[in-house]
């Protein structure tokens, strides 16, 4: 009888043991690979526990590669980049399989109902073993895997020492209960410090006979004479459009840092915040100072009539090249080929410059959900992306000699490549087409930190926007609406429901005061409208959170 129950047992044992080797199941996808087989009655989140008790850590290779001794199927969520390649059949995912064994298969979602499925996704209890993309992980972490344990010198050392290069990344990527859930991807660049700058046309400057304004007095003085001087020569001295923009915020385009010669800003959050306080910019007397100024420009016909009201499209037609009716606009960057565009800075009265900075660190990028069953092998996986410089330059802009190259006699350095016959042929139309069909580009699980800006070479003189940037950062006039770091889920809530009515009002205060002025009575109404918007509510929602980030 003990021969009988022990045989038993020992054939449940093998039952049981098998059962964690098969294959993983897949949830539905919307691309490429074969499905997996699911058993009926066990989905991939009932199996969680199982890896707690196999252990986690002993279920990949630490060190060297491939990361498994036998290959294993990974789901991993993306947002679609090309709808010519799909990106299970990039070249770099396949070496990368190659490598390490981690047999990554990437289900991909249009860039339009990515947020929809993936809030529809995570209110299942199925979900893939990780995420590549946007994922609010302030409101989602208790369904990620805490990553804390894998970041490692031994099992993670490219990423520890990156982090450890950079010390507040390991901060800001803390989830509100402390632990790590995401990894970075994509670029972290100068390009994205600044989104909206004033730049002026050298042309007419010198037409004028003017230099470069410092001050909103000076701006005051350079606008008249580009509307009386006929600075782009043509005989007509009514068709010159002194200063123009777009909204009051907004990517690129809005008035947002034309303020900044007040010392105050705008942007999606309304706040600024310096030496760990938080003001709202619409409370400041510095703000109505401001719209006091433009609301003179705008009745002295030196600002464009339509800069409340114009489109994206009109917009951008208006500082087409060949285009010469305004002297100084407010966009993402301005280069022409026949006039040149100079960079405005505008200090305020006390000589202070102020420029409203974004954060260009990415915390919300990478995540494991806890339905993986080896999470420590896709660590080292993603750690894998960012070996080395040939291999992030793979996973990040594409194949090597057709999108960047290694420079003859330049070793260690890689310059990025934009020919035209490359292109067609691999039946892309333009560079960034191409980046999109052969990587993963502003998705990509290889974080292309500013560290590498110096590893780029190019015959070319350097990008005036990027050096620009690196300026205001360098000498300390960039001041950040927040810092960049996870909420917990009822304060960023809170927040997001207050920011509806504020938005609204803002929007139409700021170009009504422009537009017909405003005096102090009008000045004092909006100080009570904002009263009752609770926006010292909002201010303090927003301090809670800055507080939060020095914990």
């Amino acid at each position: 009888m003990k021969k009988i129950i022990s045989l038993l047992m020992a054939i449940l044992m093998v039952g049981t043991a098998l059962s964690g080797c098969g294959e993983k199941t897949t949830p539905a996808k919307e691309d490429t690979k074969q499905e997996a087989s699911k058993p009926a009655e066990t989905s991939k989140t009932e199996n969680t526990e199982q890896k707690k008790e196999d252990g986690v850590m002993a279920m990949f290779n630490h060190t060297g590669y491939p990361i498994l001794n036998e290959k294993e199927t990974f789901d991993i969520y993306v947002e679609q980049l090309s709808p010519v390649v799909a990106a299970n059949d990039k070249e770099v995912v396949k070496k990368g399989i190659a490598d390490t064994n981690v047999d990554t298969n990437f289900i991909e979602v249009a860039s339009s109902s990515w947020k929809e499925k993936i809030n529809i996704l995570f209110s299942t209890s199925d979900l893939p073993d990780a995420i590549l993309g946007d994922l609010s992980v302030e409101e989602k972490y208790t369904q990620l895997y805490p990553l804390d344990e894998f970041l490692t010198e031994e099992i993670a050392p490219n990423i520890v020492k990156f982090f450890n290069s950079r010390p507040e990344y390991w901060e800001m990527l803390k989830a509100p209960d402390g632990h790590i859930y995401s990894l970075p991807t994509g670029d972290e660049t100068y390009w994205n410090a600044i989104d909206s700058q004033m730049f002026i046309n050298e042309n007419w400057l010198k037409a004028v006979g003017k230099e470069v304004p410092k001050n909103a007095a000076e701006l005051r003085e350079v606008l008249e004479a580009f509307k009386n001087g006929d600075p782009n020569g043509n005989g007509d001295t009514a068709d010159e459009v002194p200063m123009t923009f777009r909204g009051v915020w907004g990517w690129g385009d809005g008035m947002e840092n034309a303020l900044a010669a007040f010392g105050v800003f705008e942007s999606s959050s309304h706040v600024m915040t310096k030496d760990g306080t938080v003001k709202f910019a619409a409370q400041q007397d510095e703000y109505f100072e401001a719209l006091q100024f433009f609301a003179e420009l705008y009745k002295d016909g030196l600002l464009d009539t339509e800069v409340f009201t114009h489109s994206q499209d009109q917009y951008k037609a208006k500082l087409a090249e060949e285009v010469d009716k305004y002297g100084v606009v407010i966009t993402y960057d301005k280069q022409d080929k026949t006039r040149t565009w100079l960079p405005l800075l505008l200090a305020d009265k006390n000589g202070n410059i102020t420029v409203g900075l974004n954060n260009i660190e990415h915390v919300d990028g990478f995540s494991i959900t806890k339905a993986c069953k080896n999470p420590g092998a896709l660590v080292r996986w993603y750690d894998y992306c960012n070996k080395d410089l040939e291999t992030i330059m793979a996973w990040n802009r594409g194949v090597k000699d057709e999108a960047w190259r290694v420079p003859e006699g330049k070793e260690g350095m890689v310059e990025f490549l934009n020919d035209p016959e490359i292109q067609k042929a691999k039946g892309a139309n333009n560079r960034e087409e191409l980046r999109r069909m052969q990587s993963f580009a502003g998705k990509s699980p290889a974080y292309f930190n500013l560290s590498y800006q110096d590893k780029i070479f190019s015959n070319q003189p350097k990008k005036l926007k990027p050096l620009l940037n690196q300026e205001v950062i360098d000498k300390g006039y960039g001041v950040k609406a927040l810092p960049l770091g996870f909420a917990s889920k009822e304060n960023s809530e809170q927040r997001v429901l207050m920011l509806a009515d504020i938005d609204n009002y803002l929007n139409k205060f700021v170009a009504t005061s422009i537009v017909n002025g405003i005096d102090q009575k009008g000045w004092e109404d909006h100080l009570k409208t904002l009263e009752k918007l609770k926006v010292n509510e909002y201010v303090k929602l927003c301090q809670e959170f800055v507080d939060n980030q020095k914990k």
